[in-house]
């Protein structure tokens, strides 16, 4: 798998739900995790489907013109393309989503060996340009290439690693926090990985521990003894005010938080797409910092001090960033 986006930052994160499993059932948690990855995969294919079929149905597609400069097609060859586009695409969102609906039935494990796969090269794309061939309808496939990049990009998949012989499991969803509707399809998978867990008689509490973001999946009889201890030693509900606390009068959520990286990433989201700090944020976004850029760097200043170095410029940048989503979010009262 790609893990470009755990490298990223500002505008992408980690989230790490790690958990622990006892040994002899590891097995199990691993195909539980396959399973929920081919499920988020063939949702985002379809997605892709969806997205192909609005661009065929709008009636402005993208079109060039041919070595003659005459525009083309005429519009009853164009009608009859984009028919058999369309019938193309009802086929393999059919076929997608009889595999979704059947993975209790059969597929799951031919989908898991890659014998089936839901392919946008084979299944879609090359019929496409069979479809469409010609100088004429080259900006109408890349539009197509750009959708499915589009897609693709908010395509939300689980990574595990662990420590060897303990238990203890990192799963790891990788998702850009300026995509509103990925930040939303990550906690959903988060809920099924606690609930697939503690079905296998694991804990949610890894090295870890709870903080207050996996608050929603304990249980009043867990939280009993702690909130006892807490409302002895601080009636006043002063310390790591909304922490892990199940109260009217102390409430354990992000209203009382500032954590860019988990609860309000979907504010941030929504102020990075309708902002220009979504483009500066893109711009960034690849450098690792690992400074091999420097000797082509047309700003670099060698023997001078760090911040004439191209690296730390793009961290500066990186945190002028966060600190205009923070001024953001606290001024319009998200955060407080």
């Amino acid at each position: 798998k790609r893990t470009a986006a755990i490298s990223k930052h500002t505008n992408a994160f980690k989230v790490n739900e790690d958990v622990v499993i006892p040994l002899h059932r590891m097995g199990e948690y691993t195909l539980g995790i396959e399973r929920i990855n081919i499920e988020l995969s063939l949702h985002n294919k379809l997605a892709l489907v969806t997205a192909l079929q609005a661009l065929f149905t709008t009636g402005r597609l993208p079109l060039g013109k041919d070595d003659d400069a005459r525009e083309i097609p005429s519009a009853e060859l164009l009608e009859d393309r984009v028919q058999q586009a369309l019938a193309l695409l009802r086929e393999v969102g059919s076929t997608w989503q009889s595999w979704l609906d059947g993975l209790d039935t059969g597929f799951f494990e031919p989908l898991q060996t890659h014998e089936l796969r839901a392919s946008w090269k084979t299944q879609i794309l090359k019929p496409l340009q069979g479809i469409f061939n010609g100088v004429a309808f080259e900006p109408l496939l890349a539009e197509c290439k750009r959708i499915h990049k589009e897609v693709l990009r908010g395509r939300v998949w689980v990574a595990l690693h662990m420590h060897a012989g303990d238990g203890n499991v990192h799963t790891n969803i990788p998702v850009n926090s300026d995509n509103y509707q990925m930040l939303q399809t990550a906690h959903a998978a988060v809920a099924r990985i606690m609930t697939l867990a503690r079905s296998l008689d694991g804990v949610i509490s890894g090295e870890h521990g709870i903080g207050i973001t996996k608050l929603e999946f304990l249980t009043d009889d867990e939280l009993a003894n702690f909130t006892a201890y807490k409302k002895r030693v601080d009636p006043e509900g002063r310390f790591n005010k909304g922490k892990l606390l199940r109260d009217a009068a102390h409430p354990a959520d992000l209203r009382n938080a500032y954590t860019p990286s988990f609860g309000l990433m979907g504010h941030e989201s929504l102020i990075m797409q309708q902002s220009d700090i979504g483009a500066i944020s893109d711009s960034i976004k690849d450098c690792l910092r690992c400074g091999k850029c420097k000797p082509v760097c047309a700003t670099h200043v060698p023997r001078a001090n760090l911040l004439y170095s191209p690296r730390n410029k793009i961290l500066a940048t990186s945190l002028l960033v966060e600190a205009f989503l923070y001024e953001e979010q606290t001024r319009r009262g998200v955060s407080i």
